[in-house]
């Protein structure tokens, strides 16, 4: 192998879950890159390099036809031609590659016309590299695997390879032949004058069991059903141009998202984003549609019965599975049965997420709050009241009185916070703080479920009488349950420094509150654990130039010792975050603060050509220093696709 750090940056890619296409503008995908086909965490294919030997292919842009289709255009030159780029961009023959990536295959049609006189003989070569690496190996710097290990076999007239659970096999209507354990496709085109004449190439890819595909695959609707539930804003918007062509671009990025369960095929969820986490994650699922739910409310619907069918119902350390706990991620393979012995099926699945149960809970309350999905809501019930149990019984894992699931690690809330590791949490000197650790921002998540849990519970049991003790014994001990976290979070989590009041991030282990100031504090607006006075102290510090770059809220204040424009957890601004902020400011009733918020990723939107990246550099606006994406956030990203639409309920309401 060779260290190669990845780079998706101006990259062109085409989406099919499982199935990911990254290539250079010009569709060529070149080795020694982030470049490649994907196939559910593995790259199947590291280049495809389309070449003449008669002729200059010189590259004339792309056109994107959908998530799926791209045509990549490139006028033909002889090369016994004058050198003369006149001639080349004069060049009467046109080559036209059409890539389709669809969940099982990618295929490319190549079109060269000619609209000379005289008959032209063309000739092409395409090379292929097979490959397997996983994306993780990419993710961390690593290109290639040893060329025994993908078994590239002649036979048939196709070539065949298999690296773990990747199984391809490649057809083309020209010679196929290896070169070593590239593949090698070649053409002789006689092309006639004012004619066509086409190549075909496809990569089929078989034996992958799957969970998921893209919800256009799944259905037989034309056009999106979130773009058409936007419509309204989208007109609202006419008057900002800006705003507008934010809010386009984020409902396409949503559509390439929008994926289905193959079991469940009428349930959407939107993913976390491409290239890193093209699936199902329930946290980033969850926030997302709850930051589309006043558009499309039926998304969050879908959303919450997808997770609900997979919620917990055992205990299982390997996985973190707790019964009622909602899961973290299911990667795209088959769910196993009960009754089913091959352990080869063993879906690849993690609970170990201490916020996705109560983030179930709270997108549940705001779809029962529109009024519109009474039954829904009431055949989720069940679900709901395993979701409240489960934070009771096993949320307190060390008996201090918080919520501070172990999971599937045995190491307490360390493990199950947004911040998920040790390393994230500092002190305000730098220094590494000791877990396991209590989250703040968890404890407020916490909190307002379990109200929102006993609210709907409450309202179900006034209206049947055949459940109303049930329901109303639940909803009395989850609000005993949150009233004891108020008053400890109260006690226990505020710290003053540099003039600044504001709760912790987390506690240590020792119970004591990390002074670092992150963005972390924002999720506890909204949340009505704090009254009048509290508010004010966080909205102060969450605005202060330390933490609001002028763009988002960075993940950590500028003064810290520790902070990092590029860290993940000490500095970059996460889109996620900012829109959680904006909108808990609108609940407090802080409309001028939320439009501040809003116009600033407004503005960073426009700094990426309208497709946000999930997170960015914590650069301030006012430096020279333009935004940088993150290498390895996602783009396109669900969760700041999704926040296109918080940032126009915030500024057409405002």
């Amino acid at each position: 192998m060779q260290r190669v750090k990845p780079s998706f940056e101006n990259l062109v890619h085409g989406l099919a879950e499982p199935m990911q296409v990254w290539s250079a503008p010009t569709g060529q995908l070149e080795k020694g890159s982030a470049q490649g086909v994907y196939l559910a965490g593995r790259r199947a294919v590291s280049e495809m390099v389309l070449t003449s030997p008669t002729h200059a292919l010189v590259p004339t842009g792309f056109e994107r036809l959908d998530h799926w289709i791209i045509r990549f255009g490139s006028a033909v030159q002889s090369l016994e031609a004058e050198e003369d780029s006149k001639l080349l961009a004069d060049s009467q023959i046109t080559l036209v590659r059409t890539r389709v990536t669809s969940p099982r295959e990618v295929r490319e049609r190549i079109e060269v016309t000619n609209a000379s006189s005289n008959v032209e003989e063309v000739r092409l070569r395409l090379r292929v590299s097979p490959d397997a690496a996983l994306l993780d190996e990419v993710r961390a710097g690593w290109s290639g695997v040893e060329s025994a290990k993908l078994g590239v076999l002649f036979q048939d007239g196709s070539i065949r390879w298999q690296a773990g659970d990747v199984h391809a096999q490649l057809e083309a209507d020209g010679i196929v032949s290896k070169d070593g354990e590239d593949v090698v496709i070649d053409w002789a085109l006689t092309v006639p004058a004012g004619g066509t004449s086409t190549a075909e190439v496809t990569i089929d890819f078989m034996h992958l069991p799957e969970f998921i595909e893209p919800w256009e695959w799944r259905s037989s609707e034309s056009g999106s059903r979130l773009s058409k539930a936007a419509s309204s804003l989208i007109e609202r918007s006419a008057g900002n141009p800006d705003l507008q062509a934010f809010l386009a671009r984020a409902l396409w990025d949503l559509d390439g998202l929008t994926l289905s369960p193959l079991a469940w095929e009428d349930d959407r969820f939107i993913a976390s984003g491409a290239p890193w986490a093209l699936g199902l994650s329930g946290r980033d699922a969850l926030i997302a549609a709850s930051l589309l739910v006043s558009v499309d409310p039926q998304l969050a619907v879908e959303t919450l019965n997808v997770l609900a069918r997979l919620q917990g119902k055992d205990v299982n350390r390997e996985t973190g599975e707790e019964p009622g706990k909602i899961l973290e991620w299911q990667a795209n393979g088959e769910i196993r049965s009960d009754d089913d012995d091959d352990e080869g099926a063993e879906p690849r699945i993690y609970f170990g997420a201490a916020e996705t149960t109560p983030l179930w809970i709270l997108t549940l309350f705001e779809v029962w709050k529109t009024g519109a999905y009474k039954e829904e809501v009431r055949e989720l019930l069940p679900n709901l009241e395993c979701g409240l149990d489960w934070m009771r019984e096993f949320g307190d894992a060390v008996g201090g009185g918080f919520f501070e699931p172990r999971g599937a690690s045995g190491a307490g809330a360390a493990a199950e916070g947004w911040r998920s590791c040790d390393g994230p949490v500092r002190w305000r000197n730098g220094s590494l703080a000791q877990g396991p650790f209590v989250f703040g921002g968890v404890q407020a998540l916490a909190y307002s479920a379990a109200l929102a849990g006993a609210e709907i519970l409450e309202a179900f049991g006034r209206a049947h009488v055949d459940i109303r003790d049930e329901f109303w014994r639940e909803a009395e001990l989850a609000r005993e349950w949150a009233a004891g976290l108020k008053r400890r979070f109260r006690e226990q989590f505020w710290v003053e420094r540099g003039g600044l009041r504001y709760p912790a991030g987390a506690l240590d282990a020792l119970g004591r509150p990390v002074d670092s100031l992150t963005s972390n504090i924002g999720y506890v607006l909204g949340s009505g654990m704090l009254d009048e006075s509290e508010v004010d102290d966080v909205v102060e510090a969450l605005m202060s130039p330390e933490m609001f770059s002028g763009y988002g809220v960075r993940a950590s204040a500028l003064v810290d010792n520790a902070f990092d424009l590029f860290d993940s957890y000490r500095g970059v601004v996460w889109v996620r975050d900012t829109a959680m902020v904006a909108r808990g400011l609108r609940r407090e009733g802080r409309v001028d603060e939320a439009r501040r918020l809003a116009l600033g990723l407004l503005e960073a939107a426009r700094e990426f050509d309208w497709t946000l990246p999930e997170a960015f550099s914590g650069v301030s606006r006012d430096e020279e220093e333009g935004l940088r994406a993150h290498p390895s956030a996602n783009r396109p990203s669900g969760l700041a696709a999704a926040a296109a639409l918080a940032v126009a309920e915030v500024l057409l309401d405002s």
